[in-house]
C-alpha cells in the first residue's frame, strides 16, 4: 500500500491543516500545466490521491487501520473504492489547465472559510448542550431543584437550535459545493 503521508512529506500525526497546506504547496508545484517535467503529471496524481484520502477523517482512519494491518475485507473494499475515486479526481485535476485548477482549489478553500463560522456556531451550541447536561446531572446529585429546571430548559433550547440549524448549515454548504463544481 502507498504511504500517503510520505507522498505529502508528512508524518502520521499531521493535522488536517498540515495536510491541506502540504497538498496546496505540492499541487501548485507539480500541476502538469505549470510544471513541464516528464514526471509532473504522475507526481501530481499521486499527491492528489493522497490528499483525497487523508483530508477526510473517516477515510484517513480506515487508511491508517489498513496501513497498520488492523483491517477486515470490508474495510479494504471501502478503501479501494475511495482510492479509485481519488485517482479519478487526480486525473481530472491533472487534465485541467493550471489556472482553472488554481481557481477551483481557491474556491474550495474560500467555501470552507465561509462556512467555518456556521460550523463553529454549531460546535458552540453542542458544547452548551453538553455543559447543560453535565450541570443537570450535577444538580440532580446535589438535589438542587432550582438548577434542575434551568438546566432542563437549557437542554431543550440547545436541542432545538441544533435540530434547526444543523440541516440548514449543512445544506447551505452542500449547495455551495455543487455551485463550485458547476463552474
Amino acid at each position: 500500500m502507498k504511504n500517503y503521508y510520505k507522498t505529502l512529506g508528512l508524518n502520521k500525526n499531521a493535522t488536517i491543516e498540515e495536510i491541506k497546506k502540504a497538498y496546496r504547496k505540492l499541487a501548485f508545484v507539480y500541476h502538469p500545466d505549470h510544471n513541464k517535467s516528464e514526471n509532473a503529471s504522475f507526481y501530481f496524481r499521486e499527491i492528489t490521491e493522497a490528499y483525497e484520502i487523508l483530508k477526510d477523517s473517516e477515510k484517513r482512519k480506515i487508511y491508517d487501520e489498513i496501513f497498520l494491518g488492523n483491517n477486515s475485507k470490508q474495510v479494504e473494499e471501502r478503501m479501494n473504492n475511495w482510492q479509485n475515486q481519488a485517482k479519478k479526481k487526480a486525473t481530472e485535476y491533472s487534465e485541467m489547465d493550471y489556472d482553472a485548477f488554481k481557481n477551483n482549489l481557491m474556491n474550495e478553500l474560500a467555501l470552507v472559510a465561509k462556512h467555518s463560522g456556521n460550523f463553529g456556531c454549531l460546535i458552540f451550541i453542542i458544547f452548551g448542550f453538553l455543559l447543560s447536561f453535565y450541570m443537570l446531572i450535577k444538580s440532580l446529585i446535589e438535589k438542587n431543584e432550582t438548577l434542575v429546571g434551568g438546566m432542563i430548559l437549557n437542554i431543550v433550547v440547545y436541542s432545538i437550535l441544533v435540530i434547526w440549524l444543523y440541516p440548514k448549515f449543512t445544506q447551505n454548504y452542500k449547495n455551495d459545493r455543487k455551485n463550485i463544481k458547476k463552474r
